[in-house]
């Protein structure tokens, strides 16, 4: 019998929790946004603390965020390019 070969695959999610003051203006949640020195304990596939983990999910503090308007076309997933990210000017 032929050795099967196991395909990897490479996989994301986004994990959202309520959202903070500033996005709480767009959405009624958010992206979990984890501080970098925080990276390790998240990446780290020994870590068994589930509840060390969960708290990990936590908006991300709104003074330490920026918002401005982008381009409308954002809203459309056929349109895929970095300019629409691009700070918009308001047309109101």
């Amino acid at each position: 019998m032929a050795e099967q070969r196991r395909k990897s695959t490479e996989t994301y999610t986004i994990i959202t929790t309520s959202a903070n003051k500033l996005v709480g203006e767009i959405h009624d949640r958010m992206a979990v946004i984890l501080p970098g020195e925080r990276y390790d304990e998240w990446l780290d596939g020994g870590n068994q603390n589930v509840d060390e983990l969960k708290a990990l999910l936590q908006p991300y503090p709104a003074d330490k965020m920026q918002a401005h308007l982008v381009n409308p076309m954002v809203g459309t997933v056929r349109n895929d390019e970095p300019s629409l990210v691009e700070p918009f000017p308001n047309s109101a």
